[in-house]
């Protein structure tokens, strides 16, 4: 169609026509979003099986070349031994075993990429990536040396969008618009107070007949995606020192920190108390000189 714009005393006359129009992509701006729960570079002795809400991405640095860390998977039985300019990425909810010696040092990210609110982009995949890339080794502990925080921040999200794309998966999530509601229902609302049976009678049909339909459509239970979403918020506020396990534990509506804690360990394999030592501390980060 043809425009016209008059500027002052001029009249101009164009053509306008859109050859390639992305306009819907603009209702995506508030998902695709990525968030970082944990960033470190670390020296760290450690031994468990642990599973997070958030997928855990880390690169080795430096080893002694004795070193005997690894991080297997459970399910298959494989073993990854730990090795330098090797990564390694395990997708959120995925059982591991680390064995973390003082023999090497790493760069760490626990981080989401969610498509809808409590939905990753690695929802329901399972088995630990590896390879060995020395120039995004680089270029990460190139911006552990960066002055500018929010520059880093940018930095560190770009480096990891770009190990994202590269490893994308193959199962499309754009079908789960539909429940784009529900996902933002539970982020709004959840507590350990919150139950399926309300969601469903919202829903106006019975706890059964939603849980099925949920499992058709995410593979998944409304059950699990309210424990997700608790466990995450648990673990955001782990990472606050001033927020003590008993505040959480109100916070969230448990009827105790017992209560918490048992959900905590059920979840992860270590208390919150363990978690917020290990991962949520300051004190582990290792000197870049």
């Amino acid at each position: 169609p043809k425009r016209k714009i008059k500027c002052r005393n001029l009249t101009f006359i164009y053509d306008f026509m859109i050859l390639i129009n992305r306009k819907p992509l603009r209702r995506l701006n508030g998902r695709c979003d990525l968030t970082f729960n944990h960033i470190a570079y670390e020296r760290l002795v450690f031994h468990q099986i642990c599973t997070f809400p958030r997928n855990i991405f880390f690169l080795v640095h430096t080893e002694t070349g004795k070193q005997k860390d690894f991080v297997r998977d459970p399910a298959s039985g494989q073993t990854f031994p730990l090795k330098k300019d090797h990564f390694y990425f395990i997708p959120n909810e995925t059982p591991a075993e680390y064995l973390f010696t003082d023999d090497i040092t790493f760069m760490t990210f626990h981080f989401n990429l969610e498509l809808y609110p409590g939905m990753d982009l690695y929802h329901g995949m399972h088995g630990i990536r590896s390879g060995h890339d020395p120039k995004l080794t680089a270029r990460i502990w190139d911006i552990f040396g960066e002055e500018d925080e929010f520059r880093s921040v940018v930095r560190f999200k770009a480096a990891i969008m770009d190990f994202c794309q590269a490893h994308w998966p193959s199962v499309r999530r754009n079908e789960l618009g539909p429940y784009s509601p529900l996902f933002l229902k539970i982020r709004e609302r959840c507590s350990a107070q919150l139950t399926v049976t309300e969601l469903a009678e919202e829903e106006g049909i019975t706890q059964e007949a939603f849980s099925r339909r949920i499992r058709r459509a995410l593979g998944t239970t409304p059950k699990k995606l309210i424990q997700s979403e608790l466990l995450r918020r648990i673990t955001a506020l782990l990472a606050d020192p001033d927020i003590t396990i008993s505040d959480i534990a109100g916070m969230l509506r448990f009827s105790s920190v017992f209560y918490l804690s048992r959900f905590f360990r059920d979840q992860t394999g270590m208390s919150p108390t363990a978690y917020r030592e290990r991962f949520a501390g300051q004190n582990r980060c290792v000197s870049r000189q």
